[in-house]
């Protein structure tokens, strides 16, 4: 049964990874998009004279708020959000799991609640035919779409890394990496660290416990 899951797990991380990455480049394209059009507006502006008047709408309204909710989980992915952490260097693997998973459970209600009521926004903006009165004058829900695209993104990485947390509570050797999301890049030390160990961790456990009489 364990088994199962873990497999289940690594192919799901695994899926959700190639959609996290596609988020990623995408809010990536847009920050390049952004710094263009700012430098066409500015050497139009300052050069010919002549400001390009939707700019400021184009980048505020829609650019800025793409670049930030299409990266929502690929960050969650990295542990790059900030997190109040040093209470785990006193916590074996299992406890820390435990502390973790409790502390993912009140998140999973929040951002379930701000996807849903994301989708209904999204929705009715989309059915009323909303439109922003600036001069681009283009649909609200335009917008309004960036926010269940990432938080759903983020919404299912947290559940993955909840099951992960789970498998670790009953196996702290089950490598459950990829379902965790953290790259091994960013494992640390078993008890001394402050996130779950990715594969180059767990290897570096088994080669220490084999070297000892």
């Amino acid at each position: 049964m364990e088994e199962e899951l873990v497999s289940f797990l690594r192919v799901s991380g695994r899926t959700l990874l190639a959609f996290e990455r596609f988020l990623v480049h995408g809010a990536a394209l847009v920050m390049f998009v952004t710094m263009m059009i700012v430098v066409a507006d500015v050497v139009s502006r300052y050069f010919f004279n002549s400001p390009i008047k939707w700019v400021y709408p184009l980048i505020s309204r829609y650019l800025m708020i793409y670049m930030f909710f299409l990266a929502l989980s690929d960050t969650l992915r990295r542990g790059q959000h900030i997190v109040i952490d040093f209470i785990f260097r006193w916590l074996s693997i299992r406890r820390r799991s435990l502390v973790e998973l409790l502390a993912y459970l009140p998140s999973l209600a929040v951002f379930g609640l701000i996807l849903w009521l994301g989708i209904d926004l999204t929705w009715l903006q989309y059915v009323n035919h909303d439109v922003i009165m600036d001069s681009l004058g283009w649909p609200t829900w335009i917008t309004s779409l960036a926010l269940p695209i990432g938080i759903g993104a983020m919404l299912l990485r947290i559940v993955l890394r909840i099951g992960a947390l789970g498998v670790r509570m009953v196996n702290p050797n089950a490598d459950v990496t990829e379902a965790y999301g953290e790259v091994d890049e960013q494992a640390v030390d078993l008890f001394a660290g402050t996130s779950l160990p990715g594969k180059h961790a767990i290897e570096q456990r088994k080669e220490s416990a084999a070297r000892m009489p």
